[in-house]
């Protein structure tokens, strides 16, 4: 786990919450906002820094991010990264495909930290991962 990663360009400066590395590699990132914050504020942070020239997701390893996580502690959602021209989202407007958790009586897992016992369990992260991963891109 990193916290607080800065990655500073000469077109931007940001500042990534935390990033979940597996086997050495960064594949999830958290974003988190405050209470009174709507994450749909983080999401739009993510798309925010995706759309930037000097962004790490491009220039670093942080090009490995598979899925985005957002949350203001009481509302917790997910969502799988993508090509830039398929990652739109507007604050007020959904565009962006996201997730949130449920249990198996299909509640939804909105609480931060039920989310984090749910979903960060290694074997459920991994699985997400995996299912949400694209392996090959071809053109």
């Amino acid at each position: 786990m990193v916290s607080q990663l800065r990655i500073n360009t000469k077109s931007s400066f940001q500042r990534y919450d935390v990033i979940l590395l597996l086997n050495g590699l960064p594949l999830v990132q958290i974003e988190l906002k405050t209470l009174q914050v709507s994450p749909r504020k983080a999401m739009q942070q993510i798309v925010d820094y995706k759309n930037d020239p000097g962004n790490g997701y491009t220039n670093s390893l942080l090009c490995f991010m598979q899925l985005f996580i957002v949350s203001n502690r009481s509302n917790t959602w997910y969502f799988a990264n993508n090509a830039s021209e398929h990652f739109r989202f507007d604050a007020d407007e959904h565009f962006l495909p996201h997730y949130q958790w449920a249990a198996p009586d299909n509640k939804k897992i909105t609480h931060l930290d039920d989310f984090a016992e749910a979903f960060l369990a290694k074997c459920t992260l991994a699985e997400m991962i995996s299912r949400h991963t694209v392996l090959v891109k071809s053109r």
